[in-house]
């Protein structure tokens, strides 16, 4: 897990399980907690951006083209939810955070919510469901603006202030 999790994130995170998974339930949910370090931020000149949604961050775009031809089958139906708690070192401060974003469709959800958390800190949630598996390509248009939008919220930055180089962790 924690490989498939750093794959996920910008190189040169370090990702560590936190908890003990009950890897031989067979039903409900399998919950792994992580404490994830490394270059998340970047500097544009007067402020620091991080990615909310960093298990996002190195996504490609689902749907570059602006037409298709042939249908779109997906594997299966899906539902993905995270939730990431971000502390800030004690000299950076959160300026702002992204809008919360909502996209819906008859076969999809995607909805985002940002909020400050603790005195330092914000947390992200983001939850995306899509139940329909197999897309004619008249259905292309609706299907690539739905996950434009997905692109254009999971992107959304905050805007941090302070200085990140005084600090080593």
């Amino acid at each position: 897990l924690e490989d498939e999790i750093a794959s996920w994130l910008p190189d040169g995170t370090q990702v560590t399980l936190t908890n003990s998974p009950q890897w031989d339930k067979t039903e409900g949910m399998l919950v792994g907690k992580f404490r994830v370090g490394g270059p998340l931020a970047t500097n544009n000149g007067q402020r620091w951006a991080v990615p909310v949604h960093i298990f996002e961050a190195n996504e490609k775009p689902m749907f570059s083209s602006a037409q298709r031809t042939s249908p779109i089958y997906f594997d299966y139906a899906s539902r993905q939810t995270d939730e990431v708690h971000l502390v800030l070192p004690a000299n950076v401060g959160l300026e702002t955070l992204p809008a919360n974003q909502q996209a819906k469709t008859g076969y999809a959800l995607y909805t985002t919510e940002q909020k400050r958390e603790g005195a330092n800190g914000f947390v992200a949630i983001r939850d995306m469901a899509v139940n329909t598996v197999l897309f004619a390509p008249a259905e292309y248009k609706e299907l690539k603006d739905f996950y434009d939008k997905v692109a254009a919220g999971d992107n959304a930055p905050a805007a941090l202030k302070g200085s990140l180089h005084s600090q080593n962790n």
